[in-house]
């Protein structure tokens, strides 16, 4: 991925490829659905216009294209080999509600065009600030009134641990010219790491948590993002400062479980309630207490009006499904009994709601094919009225109400569009099946039925 002709970026790009892989937070039904949370009325996805900017070789892009036949596409990126192999995806797919352009991020002329949709994933913090400049220029001169724009960037305080990785790794990969060579002494370097934290790790090591991170990452990634020229994290508050210099305004996260609430203990949360805050200060205080690293943040424009909490009764107009695996040790829906669900990662959700307790074990029980709000409504009151349960007019808020819930814990995931999650089988000549039959004929890791790509363990 490359959008601005700084020679030295240029030519990393050109002797090591940056991997295009799908990144499903980005999909424009998840973007419209979190906007509609805040009271945006974001553009219809099947219909929208999308932009990705640094598109690499498009395998992203071209996700969302063979979702929503009648969207219009673009990419752009500076890396001419990288834009010449999504031209000839594109090609091998037969899609043409999408076209790909080689260009300096610079130097592009947007030709007026607005887009419903703006993508900037992955270069912000890794680009120089001239560049960081003409992107937040670009989408306010592009971004339609009610138009949603991801970018994604590396974050204080919790990039402080990777900073010093990253100085390990340029100390231990030093003098190597070869990508190759680089990207394997870097890996060394990451397993040493993780040998040292594991074996004596002295309280708050800041590297502790970064080791396992660097091993998970693809080795080409972590030659481009770690171990480039330029690696500049911010507060939330600076790129929020830059933003609204540009006439944006903060919407969300593109990931609704970076908003959980458990992020502060309850001493904190009380001393939060004691002294109130605005948001944007809010969500820098979430940046300290998780430590974070790196935002997914959506902008809109400055002008656009939202609400200031999310709307739990836009989920009505949803599709949704479980994203993990949930465990409950027994099934009780009586009123005021509590049931504790869990996931595999130990996220926990104790609720003692009937209409709760229902929707999850529901939830449970068709796994991650996804469910509109309505059809689960009824399978909620038809299970409540065999068991002879409450089921009142409130039932409808109470669902939205603990869907919600489930959204922000990260066990649920949202969608205005769940057709290719809904469980029907997919025709060969349908685009989605066509995308992934090339991702297995290029020995890509396939796609779930969420646009999330499978992961693979690096040796």
């Amino acid at each position: 991925m490359s959008i601005a002709n700084d020679s030295a970026l240029a030519e990393r790009y050109q002797a090591q490829a940056y991997a295009s892989i799908v990144f499903s937070f980005s999909h424009p039904d998840r973007l419209a659905a979190i906007a509609r949370l805040h009271g945006l009325e974001a553009a219809d996805p099947q219909t929208a216009r999308v932009l990705e900017i640094g598109c690499a070789s498009g395998l992203n892009l071209l996700s969302i294209a063979a979702c929503f036949p009648s969207a219009e596409l673009l990419g752009i990126d500076l890396d001419g080999v990288a834009i010449q192999k999504a031209c000839q995806r594109q090609k091998s797919l037969g899609l043409e509600n999408i076209r790909f352009e080689q260009s300096d991020l610079l130097e592009w002329d947007s030709d007026g065009l607005e887009f419903d949709y703006i993508i900037a994933h992955g270069f912000f913090s890794w680009v120089p600030d001239s560049v960081k400049e003409q992107l937040l220029v670009r989408i306010q001169q592009c971004l339609a009134p009610n138009g949603v724009a991801l970018i994604s960037y590396l974050t204080q305080p919790g990039s402080m641990g990777r900073e010093a990785a990253r100085d390990f790794l340029a100390l231990h990969t030093s003098g190597n010219k070869s990508p190759h060579k680089v990207m394997e002494r870097a890996r060394e370097a990451a397993h040493f790491l993780s040998a040292l934290t594991s074996s004596r790790n002295p309280p708050g090591n800041p590297l502790a948590p970064v080791a396992d991170y660097l091993l998970r990452k693809n080795p080409d990634v972590l030659f481009h993002d770690e171990l480039g020229p330029i690696y500049d994290p911010c507060y939330f508050l600076q790129f929020m400062e830059w933003a609204g210099e540009h006439g944006l305004q903060f919407l969300s996260e593109a990931r609704l479980v970076d908003h959980a609430p458990e992020i502060f203990p309850e001493a904190a949360r009380r001393l939060l309630d004691d002294s109130p805050i605005d948001r944007l200060r809010l969500e820098q205080y979430r940046d300290y207490a998780a430590n974070r690293s790196f935002r997914r943040s959506l902008l809109c424009p400055a002008a656009a009006r939202l609400s200031p909490v999310p709307d739990a009764s836009a989920v009505k107009g949803f599709s949704l499904s479980l994203n993990v695996r949930l465990s409950f040790e027994m099934l009780d829906l009586s009123e005021g009994v509590s049931m504790r669900f869990e996931t595999p990662s130990g996220v926990v959700l104790t609720t003692s709601e009937p209409v709760a307790k229902a929707a999850y074990c529901l939830l449970s029980e068709i796994k991650t094919v996804s469910v509109s709000f309505q059809e689960l409504l009824r399978r909620v009151t038809a299970t409540l009225d065999s068991l002879s349960l409450p089921n009142t007019e409130d039932t409808a808020k109470q669902l939205s109400n603990a869907l919600l819930l489930g959204a922000y814990r990260g066990l649920l995931d949202l969608s205005l569009d769940g057709s290719l999650s809904s469980g029907q089988p997919l025709s060969d000549d349908h685009p989605f099946s066509r995308l992934q039959a090339l991702l297995a004929e290029e020995g890509l890791p396939a796609l779930d039925t969420w646009r999330r790509q499978m992961r693979r363990t690096n040796p």
